[in-house]
């Protein structure tokens, strides 16, 4: 299994040169665009089209395709040829797509890993507002001319004759071999040698016997049938020598209106918008990095929410644009104090002997996978909760393939659980469950001059005396088997605190703003007095939690 790089060593590797993108044509540049569109019904060439389902609902998976329409909006003219012959052409465009859900706060894939379109004759029509520079403007052939456009309805994306698995193809160059593929062994397999002469053996009568379902973009039932949701779909153009800097039109997403009437409904929204899908995901921070000029692009999507009760969730997607060695490991910087809870991860299969392995390292959590990276054209969620707050910082992925480019690279993220401003210090003790003490204000930092941080002792008895403690000097106090006051020295008893009903007890910690208490610390704990039942008259003791009072309280403690 594979690890990332230390921080310095991934510095190194960032700041080693590195070759030019090895295929790179300068000028070439496709949109996926037109008239302001490349998705969809708004160049009036069908609304998304539900081709059949297998199973029953609420158990069984539609097929379904999309239109797209791509301008070459670059100063050369593009390959586009076809995949047949002896053998079969390979410099032509490949066309990806992929269905999302926003529920719940959670961006997620909801499509499978579906095969991709192999374009073929470009139509060199004038859909993209300007005039098409090509001998034959709407004739065909086998390059796209500069200002021209090339569209395919949902039937044509939708005809396998030209679907083909992802996975064969170097979506980072645009490379396709024809030996040895799909379109070369046929389905069902034609066997040696035929299978492997570069020369198409699928046919169209193969085709015709394929199931409904086979190679187009497949969608659950039980993904679509989520109330409160907002659906997307999402395409993307691989192009043979196409440099980086010019691959962002090529991907673009339009929302999705999903109904239901003894079948799914599926039709266009209005809103469509050019980058990843997940730019679409509310309240989250997008950032990207591309493995030098190495491998392609992979996208990054943070959502952090709370704090509630003392603890932040986070929510990460992973979204691979193009990267050939895919994403086999994911490292998020975390705190070695910081509580960790509710982990969990998401891919886009029902396969729970692939998903990712989880550990937590001294300084970070690790999601690693040695059988199923994050292949190009898709999106795996990464997710937990944790007291420490986002801060600006970075993410690294590992590479899961062998090949050129780092073992490690950045990704710059401005939620990253690095703000541990407060911590955990001791469990407490308790005939039953112990109290449970987080901070709050707002913010909940004990920055000079916050008047309204407080710590919350929650888990008492409703109605129970709260005796709270604070004190300067870290350390464990024995006061009986398996109990420990976790302060030894400038201990003050605080005023005393009634819970409520719920057994939430709030005491005031008002911070000064006196700039002697810049980089102070203090332990707080408190003993709770139970109020009823055959214990009512013992104390309980809290858990602890280790205060640290500044303004420049950023990062880990002892950093």
């Amino acid at each position: 299994m594979k690890h990332g790089a230390p921080p310095l060593l991934a510095l190194l590797a960032t700041a080693a040169p590195l070759a030019a993108q090895s295929n790179a044509v300068p000028g070439m540049d496709v949109e996926l665009g037109g008239l302001g569109t490349g998705l969809g019904v708004l160049q009036q060439f069908g609304q998304p089209e539900l081709w059949g389902r297998i199973g029953d609902y609420p158990e069984g998976t539609i097929g379904v395709t999309f239109a797209t329409t791509a301008c070459n909006v670059g100063t050369v003219d593009v390959a586009w040829e076809q995949a047949k012959g002896t053998p079969m052409g390979d410099d032509h465009p490949y066309i990806a797509s992929l269905v999302a859900r926003e529920s719940a706060g959670r961006m997620v894939q909801i499509s499978d890993y579906s095969s991709v379109k192999h374009a073929y004759v470009a139509l060199t029509d004038e859909q993209c507002g300007g005039t098409c520079n090509q001998l034959f403007p709407g004739g065909g052939g086998d390059v796209l001319g500069q200002g021209c456009s090339d569209t395919y309805d949902v039937f044509t994306n939708g005809y396998r004759y030209w679907l083909a698995p992802a996975s064969e193809i170097d979506p980072w160059e645009g490379h396709w071999s024809p030996f040895r593929t799909h379109f070369d062994r046929g389905d069902p397999d034609v066997g040696f040698p035929e299978n492997s002469d570069g020369e198409r053996s699928l046919t169209e009568f193969q085709v015709a016997n394929l199931d409904v379902l086979a190679h187009r973009v497949q969608v659950r039932d039980e993904e679509l049938d989520v109330p409160d949701s907002d659906f997307y779909y999402q395409g993307y153009y691989v192009v043979r020598g196409e440099p980086e800097a010019n691959r962002e039109n090529n991907l673009r997403s339009r929302d999705l209106h999903v109904a239901f009437d003894g079948e799914w409904v599926l039709t266009d929204g209005d809103e469509e918008s050019p980058g990843t899908v997940l730019s679409r995901w509310s309240g989250a921070s997008i950032s990207s990095n591309t493995n030098g000029d190495d491998d392609g692009r992979v996208y990054l999507a943070a959502r952090v929410t709370g704090p509630v009760n003392g603890l932040y969730h986070y929510e990460y997607a992973v979204h691979n644009r193009d990267a050939d060695r895919g994403v086999g490991e994911l490292r998020i910087p975390l705190c070695p104090q910081s509580s960790l809870s509710g982990v969990g991860f998401r891919d886009i299969d029902t396969d729970a002997g692939n998903d990712w392995d989880i550990a937590r390292a001294p300084s970070a959590l690790v999601f690693s996978t040695a059988l199923n990276p994050v292949r190009w054209n898709s999106i795996y969620n990464f997710w937990f909760d944790s007291d420490a707050a986002p801060e600006p910082g970075a993410l690294e992925y590992a590479p899961h393939d062998p090949g050129p480019g780092a073992s490690s690279v950045s990704i710059p993220c401005d939620l990253v659980p690095t703000g541990q401003y407060q911590f955990q210090v001791g469990a407490g003790c308790s005939f039953g469950t112990p109290p449970a003490v987080h901070a709050d204000g707002a913010p909940a930092k004990a920055e000079l001059g916050n008047a309204t941080y407080a710590a919350v002792v929650t888990g008492n008895d409703p109605g129970a005396l709260v005796l709270p403690l604070a004190g300067l000097v870290q350390g464990a106090l024995q006061l009986g088997l398996d109990c420990e006051l976790m302060m030894v020295g400038g201990i003050q008893l605080l005023p005393l605190v009634t819970a409520d009903l719920d057994g939430v007890a709030t005491v005031p910690l008002p911070i000064p703003s006196t700039p002697v208490f810049e980089g102070l610390a203090f332990t707080f704990q408190a003993a709770s007095l139970r109020a009823a039942g055959p214990l009512s008259g013992v104390w309980d003791l809290s858990g602890a939690m280790r205060v640290r009072v500044g303004n420049g309280t950023a990062g880990c403690p002892g950093e």
